[in-house]
């Protein structure tokens, strides 16, 4: 039961017994409570104290006293450390915000969610008259559910003094904030800021009185420190850790709402359910103290030194843990790449094909098959979390590591794990790190069975087609494939599926499916593979009616793949009907979010094509108020074709035109 929920029936059941005691006659109750209880106990009743309470609260901290002292004595957050005992919000309790508090805090969150301040000193002033609030009381708000959005709100505005003086409130609770459901996230805002101020303390070097962040971080991880076995899986704990791990090594921070290695789906979409949007801390990478680097090695050697062999590979294939695994190998393999630009060109070769200590632990170091280390791979090839683990981490792999692993567990089966759910992924990992031959050998394989991918794995398929086209590898095979299996008449509709497609549905016909997303990064991949494909898929858009055209232009999917076919190589005959089938629509793409990008390829697709240039040019500024002033993607179109120019000084337009088409000429030339 929630605590405010106890409370409400302590002071109910508080208001109740006091009438009753105050009110009834001692015979009265004898009587009442033995009809109420068939077990009631006369003698008991009559040796038992009656307490008389003034108030209900004053009942309320005599039942609290009680279960104190009833209570079993619990163990500190260091033993239970110790024990092995990992509970997300173990020992977390820092009183509860009361009635008239809570009202107040929440109506102040949702002011700052709306910002509708008249002035940035209006704003300024009620942010600071929060803060003068809040002081004191910041971890019983942090670990609220409500307040805790608040305390990140205040974090993401907070001036430098204020992100200090928050931190350190949190100073000696951070282990147990960082397991907590709500306050992990104000951690992570609160590490973001404080990393962007570790960077410009560097730069300007004074901190007045105050202590410096970077000693105020460092204070920090050594809290997180005795239990850094523990926190990779806890599901709080363990997002903290790698935005530590991160800032630590000086890599970027993304954003708390784009896919990455500091975010699962779920969190990620959770994180946009409550509309807090991250400043301009995110998004970007800091310099670091040397400190910072040293604390980091720090990390990296205790938790492997906590860790044996099975333990290290149980964390692996861990759903929470597995990512603080692949950071911690992605950021060992980034330290030695940077060690090694200051070592010797031998010493760099010898060196490279070293693991790394995480690393080291999970794959064996010689040569030899391991008969545990083949059932670990076998299973990271099948399961969902294990191949994941095994695609992020293969890049960070040194070659030789990788190679031994192909040819000892992988080769000879590369075809029936790629037919897997989750050994495909590992699949493509391997085409994009192998050494050529190994590559040509496992396309050997693959190429004959493209057909069986295109159907089940479309992203296998293209990974097959873009390493074949990096090896110019029978692409000549592959084209005849294709072409047996889509026909080139209908290549543009059997492969993208339009005809079933979400293609005209919805708003701008914009619902697209994740399907439709990778057939039409497929066809983007053949165009680039041989131009042949590209003509195919012209021919397809000229065989659609202009509605349908359109419709494509303004589809969030589709569209791309007309974009990647408007280039200025195509034949001219090609080109002119297309731009026929344009004409009209030049406004109404120039304004919509994907039908603009068409228009600024039209730039360049009507080389050579002075009347078809000067027809859209006249289209657009006729209709000027539209495109230019009321529409944020007609004003880009507009900039890209130089209108401004076109309108007040012709002469000077056709002049960037010809400079553009000269270029353009002598790029074909290359060609």
């Amino acid at each position: 039961m929630p605590k405010a929920a106890k409370v409400r029936g302590r002071r109910a059941e508080a208001q109740k017994k006091k009438q009753e005691v105050v009110k009834l006659s001692p015979r009265k109750d004898r009587r009442r409570l033995k009809e109420d209880d068939g077990d009631f106990d006369v003698e008991e009743f009559n040796s038992t104290e009656i307490k008389v309470f003034e108030t209900a609260d004053d009942y309320e901290k005599d039942q609290e006293m009680k279960d104190a002292a009833s209570a079993p004595e619990e163990e500190s957050e260091e033993e239970a450390t110790e024990n092995g005992k990992s509970n997300n919000n173990e020992g977390i309790f820092f009183g509860l915000v009361d009635r008239q508090e809570l009202e107040y805090f929440k109506q102040a969150e949702s002011t700052m969610a709306v910002d509708g301040f008249a002035s940035p000193e209006e704003r300024t002033g009620f942010i600071n008259g929060v803060f003068e609030e809040i002081k004191g009381k910041e971890l019983k708000l942090v670990t609220s559910q409500i307040c805790s959005k608040l305390i990140e709100r205040l974090i993401l505005t907070a001036d430098e003094e204020q992100l200090r003086s928050i931190f350190s409130s949190f100073i000696g609770h951070f282990l147990a904030l960082s397991k907590h459901k709500y306050s992990s996230h104000c951690v992570e805002t609160l590490l973001v800021r404080s990393a962007a101020l570790v960077e410009k303390e560097m730069v300007e070097d004074n901190t007045k009185d105050s202590a410096s962040m970077e000693s105020l971080f460092l204070k920090m991880f050594n809290e997180l420190k005795p239990a850094l076995k523990q926190l990779p899986t806890n599901p709080y704990a363990s997002h903290v850790l790698r935005l530590v791990i991160l800032i630590l090594a000086g890599e970027r921070l993304p954003s708390t709402t784009s896919p990455s290695v500091l975010r699962s789906k779920k969190s990620k979409v959770a994180r946009k359910m409550i509309y807090i949007k991250d400043n301009q801390d995110f998004e970007r990478s800091y310099q670091v103290p040397i400190s910072f680097k040293e604390v980091l090695d720090i990390l990296v050697i205790d938790l492997a030194n906590s860790l044996d062999t099975t333990a290290a590979r149980e964390m692996a294939i861990d759903k929470i843990a597995s990512p603080v695994v692949q950071l911690i190998i992605q950021v060992e393999k980034k330290a030695a790449s940077s060690d090694e630009d200051k070592k010797s060109k031998k010493r760099r070769k010898k060196e490279g094909k070293k693991l790394g200590r995480f690393a080291s632990l999970i794959f064996c170091t010689s040569e030899d098959a391991d008969s545990k280390e083949q059932a670990f791979v076998e299973y990271l090839l099948s399961d969902p979390v294990g191949s994941h683990f095994f695609e992020q981490v293969i890049p960070n792999l040194p070659l030789p590591t990788v190679q031994r692993l192909y040819k000892l567990y992988m080769k000879g089966r590369m075809e029936k794990l790629a037919r897997r759910d989750a050994g495909n992924f590992v699949v493509q990992a391997m085409l994009k790190k192998l050494s050529y031959d190994e590559v040509q050998e496992i396309l050997d394989a693959l190429i004959p069975e493209l057909e069986i991918y295109i159907n089940s794995t479309v992203p296998l398929a293209r990974s097959i087609i873009e390493s074949a086209t990096q090896r110019k590898h029978k692409l000549a095979q592959i084209e005849e494939l294709i072409t047996k299996k889509y026909s080139k008449d209908k290549f543009l509709d059997n492969i993208l599926k339009l005809s079933s497609s979400t293609l005209g549905q919805g708003k701008d016909g914009d619902w697209p499916t994740s399907e439709e997303m990778h057939r039409s990064l497929l066809v983007q991949t053949l165009i680039d593979s041989d131009s042949k494909f590209r003509d195919y898929a012209l021919d397809g858009f000229l065989d659609m009616d202009k509605d349908k055209l359109i419709s494509v232009a303004k589809h969030s999917i589709f569209s791309h793949t007309l974009e990647k076919c408007l280039v200025p190589s195509v034949d001219i005959i090609k080109r002119k009907k297309i731009l026929n089938s344009l004409s009209g629509s030049f406004v109404e793409l120039s304004c919509n979010a994907y039908g603009s990008h068409i228009m600024d390829k039209l730039w360049r697709f009507t080389y050579k094509l002075k009347f078809f240039r000067e027809r859209f040019a006249t289209e657009l500024t006729q209709n000027e108020q539209q495109v230019k002033h009321d529409s944020k993607y007609g004003r880009s179109v507009w900039r890209n074709w130089n209108l401004d120019k076109y309108v007040r000084k012709r002469f000077e337009w056709w002049k960037i035109v010809k400079e553009e088409e000269d270029k353009i000429t002598e790029e074909l030339k290359k060609c």
